[in-house]
């Protein structure tokens, strides 16, 4: 009952369902195994691990987004949530 009177868990889970999706497959991306991506009616598996190591665009580009990744596990973006559960317990007490 809890989770029908209160909107505030189905919203944090919705929320990170969509933060979560795009980082884990970017992040699989890099093992040898890869993501599978469909183009046209067929599934190619594309893996960075497969790329050559010497690509100087492809180094430049993962450490930019390994750094942009540190950054924001160390910010406190996850607080977030909390002011939006904050949130839907205010709106529930006025309405």
């Amino acid at each position: 009952m809890y989770i029908f009177n209160n909107l505030a868990p189905i919203t944090i889970t919705v929320i990170s369902g969509i933060l979560v999706g795009p980082s884990h497959l970017f992040l699989d991306a890099f093992t040898q195994g890869g993501i599978y991506i469909k183009s046209k009616k067929h599934w190619r598996r594309f893996a960075i691990a497969h790329l050559r190591y010497n690509n100087k665009i492809i180094n430049a580009t993962t450490a930019f987004f390994g750094i942009f990744l540190i950054i924001i596990s160390f910010s406190g973006f996850g607080i977030i949530f909390l002011y939006i559960k904050d949130v839907f317990n205010y709106l529930s007490l006025i309405f």
